[in-house]
């Protein structure tokens, strides 16, 4: 037992120093743009944009914005985790545009093609939270009804759960667990090495979902208006960014990129959601197109647990 608390103590630590080391440099490259961007803007766009000259290769698609770099008098580093983009640049009319920066690790070829959706390579749009669309705060409730007894009874020492709504605001709700039930669980998750926790999350998501592919036009209602409510959720995310910079690295610790691609505001039309079995649990597909372009694209809406499976954070992930 000590053994194996001391290997996972161990795994731990590894992987938030993991993190930490991405996030430094992901800062360090998002502060490199502004301040090689505030340094380069008063040379006239054309010559950015000349293929004969050495820095092209940073400005491929910068035609495409609505905005002249001869127009910005700054551009900032945005602050604050509310914020849903990355870098805003202040132009001389007072307006301001905001920029949403996706860094890749690998070849150029990774970057998104001209044309094409300016996130398709990032692992996520957009991350709601349990109260963001109804259907969180169904499954919530099937968890602490049916699938917390089961944990409670797989282990009977562990304190009983606070009455639902106290542990959706303490725990289901909110980056990590709070309650006293919730720290506990959170302990028994870490000693679990027959993952008890994962094979529950799975099964309790795949069950919550199963009736709308079971008996569709019995739950149509009900998938429509989560379906709608995804929908804004994306298309909001979408209008908040009025540029897009994506940069190719090659490694994961450089900071100078080897390939960009600019590509100006982007919206969504023809949206369709729809649940489909496969992988671990069922998800939720999505299909749409661009506004303005003929291509479908796909993807996701994930139901997931964000810090610890069946501990705390019920939200999506959205792609």
């Amino acid at each position: 037992m000590a053994s194996r608390a001391i290997s996972l103590t161990r795994s731990v630590v590894r992987s938030t120093i993991g993190r930490a080391l991405n996030a430094e440099v992901e800062f360090n490259r998002l502060e490199g743009w502004v301040t090689y961007l505030n340094g380069i803007r008063h040379v006239p766009q054309q010559q950015l944009l000349d293929p004969d000259l050495p820095h092209h290769h940073l400005f491929a698609g910068f035609g495409n914005l609505d905005f002249r770099m001869d127009d910005v008098v700054t551009f900032r580093q945005a602050g604050g985790t509310g914020n849903k983009y990355d870098i805003l640049a202040v132009l001389r009319d007072g307006t301001k545009r905001r920029i949403e920066c996706k860094f890749h690790t690998g070849a150029i070829s990774s970057l998104p093609a001209a044309g094409t959706r300016a996130w398709g390579r990032t692992p996520q749009l957009l991350n709601p939270t349990l109260d963001t669309f109804s259907l969180g705060s169904g499954y919530a409730r099937l968890w602490y009804e049916k699938y917390i007894p089961r944990i409670r009874n797989i282990w009977p020492d562990l304190p009983p759960p606070p009455p639902f709504e106290i542990w959706r605001r303490l725990d289901a709700g909110v980056g990590s667990a709070r309650s006293e039930f919730g720290i506990a669980a959170k302990r028994k998750k870490e000693e679990d090495s027959d993952h008890v926790f994962k094979s529950l999350v799975a099964e309790s998501i795949t069950e919550y979902f199963e009736r709308f592919l079971v008996a569709p036009e019995e739950h149509k209602e009900e998938f429509q208006e989560f379906e709608g409510q995804l929908s804004d959720a994306v298309c909001g995310a979408l209008s908040q960014k009025e540029g897009w910079l994506n940069a190719v690295y090659p490694s994961n610790e450089s900071l100078g990129p080897i390939g960009v691609r600019w590509s100006g505001q982007q919206a969504i039309e023809n949206f369709h959601a729809y649940p489909i079995r496969g992988g671990a649990y069922t998800t939720v597909a999505l299909r749409y197109n661009l506004v303005g372009g003929t291509d479908t694209y796909h993807g996701i809406a994930r139901l997931c647990w964000r810090n610890g499976n069946g501990i705390a954070n019920i939200s999506w992930h959205v792609k």
